[in-house]
């Protein structure tokens, strides 16, 4: 641990933010009152495995496929957020992004990602500007740089500015359902500049990948002309791709709507590079949020599974 954390933590000593117990932010007893939120639909909130979105719910206005919650938001929840982000203490990051990164809602996550985690973007909910220089940080941010740097993803991309917060709206805290989807709408834009960068590194992506193509086509051909035929053993070809950085091709299974839409648009370019879109916020409440950021994501990523990640579930009695 760096020398200048442990003279602030001893001359600051960390209190529980619930039974005020010295020794940590948050102690054992009442890290085992953390309850942990139900699989359910976001939309209609009806239990749903995996987090999964109904289909029947699935539309324009709420986009995400599934938004996964760590914990309800009970009072050692409120305790949590509200001295981290209104008390302006940065050092809770790591409590927090430890508890996530152990969390069984995180193990989901990166079981949804692992298949391709290269070609996934992970992103948060941004404040506006004059927020954010009030209150001197983004929380997500700070919890999504100390999530990812603890379990060292390398291959997942984190975009925390893909999205721009350009108005400036009233807190949703202290609204209903009505008022946070109007106070909401039309809040968030994309940021042309990451989404440029964002291009430029599929292009760096891409030009490994035939760099390789390349090479195996070239290794294929030398075989072909010593052994005549290039080696009928899967093993074999397997162990030269791999040599040259090339991922053997799995067959993928093609959805109902991905068959429709091939039907009726036989010339559509394929799905860009970015396959799956994580969007990080702390607390879901109506979705209302979360679905604006959502559909802003959507014009631009038509192809892409967008995901939620939240840690806690607020609103109908928790």
């Amino acid at each position: 641990m760096h020398f200048g954390k442990q003279i602030l933590r001893f001359i600051f000593k960390p209190q529980c933010v619930k039974c005020g117990k010295f020794g940590g932010w948050l102690c054992p007893d009442c890290k085992n009152k953390l309850i942990g939120s139900l699989p359910e639909c976001y939309s209609c909130r009806k239990i749903s495995p995996d987090f999964a979105t109904h289909q029947s719910c699935l539309s324009a206005s709420t986009p995400f496929s599934k938004v996964i919650v760590c914990w309800r938001y009970n009072e050692i929840g409120k305790n949590l957020i509200a001295k981290f982000k209104y008390s302006y203490v940065f050092q809770m990051s790591e409590t927090l992004a430890d508890l996530i990164a152990s969390s069984s809602g995180f193990s989901k996550l990166i079981k949804e990602l692992s298949p391709d985690l290269d070609q996934a973007v992970f992103t948060i909910i941004p404040l506006h500007i004059r927020r954010q220089n009030q209150r001197g940080f983004n929380q997500c941010d700070l919890l999504a740089n100390q999530i990812l740097a603890s379990i060292q993803l390398t291959d997942l991309q984190y975009v925390p500015n893909l999205l721009i917060r350009r108005a400036n709206n009233e807190h949703q805290a202290h609204l209903d359902r009505f008022q946070r989807k109007s106070n909401i709408k039309d809040a968030f834009s994309i940021n042309k500049s990451a989404l440029l960068q964002l291009q430029l590194n599929s292009r760096g992506k891409n030009a490994k990948q035939n760099e390789a193509q390349n090479r195996f086509a070239f290794e294929s051909f030398k075989l072909q002309k010593r052994h005549r035929q290039l080696p009928d053993n899967k093993n074999a070809r397997n162990k030269i791709q791999t040599n040259f950085g090339l991922k053997p091709k799995k067959p993928q299974a093609k959805t109902a709507s991905h068959l429709l839409q091939q039907k009726q648009n036989p010339k559509t370019p394929q799905s860009p590079s970015v396959t799956k879109i994580v969007v990080f916020d702390d607390i879901l409440t109506t979705g209302s949020t979360m679905n604006e950021a959502g559909r802003v994501l959507r014009k631009t990523f038509p192809q892409a599974t967008l995901i939620g990640f939240c840690l806690f579930r607020g609103g109908r009695g928790n």
